[in-house]
């Protein structure tokens, strides 16, 4: 009898784990938020205030990316920079307060827009994160480490 109840506990609680891991996925699968893909045609540059940095994961594809969101005089706006492993070989770390300068695309979100970077800088540090047609410089999708 207690192996029995043993069992329907363990069963019962990886049951709870695999449906909290597929909400929490479906949550995640959906960044970027962006419907759109990086356009060169609307390529500028912003500077300002990094007010929130957030880490997502991306099921389908692995790894943890970076998200920002930046305040500048005019406005606030997310910017999806990329894998968060690209930037930390590059030296770059990005807390709340920091002062950035983004290159970048908007993309149309909904009833908003998002920036999907193609280059930040930090102080003196730049990291190049897109080429000018918008394709990642992070190895994945047929291309290697560098």
């Amino acid at each position: 009898m207690r192996r029995s109840n043993t069992f329907l506990a363990l069963v019962f609680a990886s049951g709870l784990l695999l449906a909290g891991g597929r909400a929490s996925a479906q949550q995640e699968a959906a960044f970027p938020r962006s419907g759109s893909a990086f356009d060169p045609a609307r390529v500028e540059r912003i500077h300002g205030e990094v007010i929130v940095v957030e880490r997502y994961t991306r099921p389908e594809r692995g790894g943890v990316g970076l998200h920002v969101t930046v305040k500048t005089d005019s406005e606030t706006i997310a910017v999806h920079l990329g894998p968060s492993w690209y930037l930390a070989e590059r030296g770059l770390k990005l807390e709340p307060r920091d002062h950035v300068e983004v290159l970048g695309s908007r993309v149309a979100v909904g009833d908003g827009q998002e920036m999907i970077a193609a280059e930040i800088k930090k102080g003196e540090k730049i990291v190049k994160l897109r080429d000018a047609g918008g394709t990642p410089l992070w190895p994945g999708r047929g291309r290697t480490r560098s």
